[in-house]
């Protein structure tokens, strides 16, 4: 690998291996950490304000962004086509595995490998991609696996209202206020370390079962993930960076997520914990292999 790649590959990687490391040696230390609190406060306050500004600050116009949102529908929605029938053949439980299929990792650890490989351009691809990913795996998703559409969860979300109101000062060339911007940036700031450190915290504690099947379904994501995203990106024509963040996206491990919706709708919960554990740590190998290849 090229000097320079390398060192990209680093600076991206090791910040957010030493973020999950806080995480995953608190909780195996027993030191205390309200995970929903923290939770909350990423997903209903910081990430919101991240996103927000990113938008309303950033480069990609509108047209850029629906475009990355719907390559990102459309390869979740062939992952999880290809895979259903996969997982047949295998005679696995559709409803168990398919949304641990089309649901990654895609903000707690898309965007921060987006932001530190690509800079702001890269993060404001993830945060499309994320946009789409968000209301096909709280609707179309979680409508198969619970049999009805979760659309209260998504009207509720801040992070939907938080998308919806970057884009539209955006499209609309608003000046962002100083004090606002400031404001954004302050509260974004902590998006990144509490949505990793969370990461590590789950990890420790989530149990594994069936580590076999676990590591084979992982790679199957992170292989037929990126070949698929490699596929929309050229029928939609997107390249450069917003090529590199739909791979990555495609690619990433299954999303934490996932685990507690599994425990909600009863779908083997066990199993999914494994798929969550076992496609994180295969990230660790994953994610720099997959940015040496994209890194120009």
């Amino acid at each position: 690998m090229h000097i320079e790649i390398l060192a990209i590959v680093l600076a991206t990687v090791l910040p957010i291996t030493l973020a999950v490391a806080i995480g995953f040696v608190m909780a195996r230390s027993k030191r205390q950490i309200d995970t929903e609190t923290i939770s909350r406060l990423a997903t209903d306050f910081a990430m919101p304000a991240l996103v927000f500004g990113t938008l309303a600050k950033g480069t990609t116009d509108w047209v850029e962004f629906v475009r990355m949102a719907g390559a990102g529908v459309l390869s979740l929605a062939l992952l999880g086509a290809v895979g259903a029938v996969a997982l047949r053949c295998a005679g696995l439980r559709l409803r168990t595995y398919v949304p641990s299929l089309t649901w990654g990792n895609g903000a707690f650890i898309g965007y921060p490998v987006a932001l530190y490989a690509f800079g702001n351009i890269g993060l404001t691809h993830a945060i499309a991609f994320a946009a789409g990913s968000q209301v096909f795996n709280c609707t179309v998703v979680q409508a198969y696996a619970a049999g009805a559409a979760n659309w209260r969860a998504v009207m509720r979300s801040p992070l939907l209202y938080a998308v919806v109101l970057g884009v539209l000062v955006r499209i609309a060339g608003l000046p962002l206020p100083v004090a606002v911007a400031n404001s954004c940036s302050l509260l974004g700031g902590m998006t990144v370390p509490l949505m990793l450190i969370l990461v590590g915290h789950s990890l420790a504690r989530i149990p594994v079962t069936s580590v076999t099947r676990a590591a084979l379904f992982s790679l199957f994501r992170i292989a037929m993930g990126a070949s698929i995203a490699v596929g929309v990106a050229y029928m939609v024509g997107l390249g450069g960076v917003a090529r590199s963040v739909l791979i990555l996206q495609c690619s990433m491990p299954v999303a934490v997520l996932s685990y507690v919706f599994a425990q909600r709708w009863n779908n083997e919960p066990d199993e999914v914990a494994g798929l969550v554990v076992a496609s994180t740590w295969m990230s660790v190998v994953s994610i720099p292999s997959l940015l040496g290849l994209l890194v120009e």
